[in-house]
């Protein structure tokens, strides 16, 4: 009888283990620049979206009164005067430049990211879908250029320093990051501490995980043990007859 116990307790212990897996969640990645979709985008704000036409990720180009240096940043927080809504730019080098393609600003320094000006990102939707691991590239870094990351929960306001990054080797054209404290801003913003930069191709986000089908293993898991059932049952009424 406690063989049987234990047997009993061990398949519905597998079952739930079964039930718990999850499977591997699937990527979307954003490509702002193309052969056939370059230039100035016409206007400020834009919705681009992923490679399979499914999230949407809105970008808004701003320039700034203050730039992002000396007394405009206090407590980390960047004061930036009055903006102005500035063209976006899908800046495009050729199918081999992968570190100078991707989004920028249209008449600003090579149609990218000044010290004075700041993409802003709307993430709203994402948090909303529970989507995790927000990822941002940012290219186009010379020896000596760098880029800033802001968040905010105020449309056009960058908001806090959330990262900072200058290369000062001239190795790291192209830099990626996980979007720092990700579900606790609702805008994103990316500027350049020196120099200009690009938001390049491959912006990604992972969805949400799903649990795997297990509806079958499930089902078989409770065959099983309605089956132990009935072999117990059996050997009870087996024993009274005796």
């Amino acid at each position: 009888m406690r063989n049987f116990r234990n047997l009993i307790v061990m398949s519905a212990v597998a079952l739930g283990s079964t039930v718990a897996m999850t499977a591997q969640a699937k990527t979307y990645s954003w490509v702002f620049a193309t052969s056939g979709n370059q230039g100035n985008v016409g206007s400020a704000s834009h919705t681009y979206f992923d490679t399979t036409n499914t999230l949407a990720l809105k970008a808004h180009g701003y320039t700034a009164h203050n730039t992002d240096t000396g007394s405009h940043v206090v407590n980390g927080v960047w004061n930036t005067g009055s903006v102005q809504d500035t063209n976006l730019f899908n800046k495009y080098s050729g199918p081999g430049a992968t570190d100078e393609t991707g989004l920028g600003l249209n008449r600003t320094g090579q149609n990218e990211i000044g010290t004075n000006n700041f993409i802003q990102f709307d993430v709203s939707n994402l948090i909303a879908g529970h989507y995790t691991n927000l990822n941002f590239i940012v290219s186009s870094i010379q020896q000596g250029e760098g880029y800033t990351v802001w968040g905010s929960n105020s449309v056009g306001t960058p908001g806090t320093l959330l990262r900072s990054f200058t290369d000062n080797s001239g190795s790291n054209l192209i830099n990626s990051f996980l979007a720092p404290q990700f579900g606790t801003y609702n805008y994103y913003s990316i500027g350049a501490s020196s120099g200009n930069v690009l938001v390049e191709n491959g912006v990604s986000v992972d969805a949400p995980a799903v649990p795997e089908a297990s509806t079958s293993v499930g089902f078989s898991g409770l065959l099983v043990i309605g089956g132990l059932s009935m072999v117990r049952r059996r050997r009870v009424r087996a024993s009274k007859v005796a």
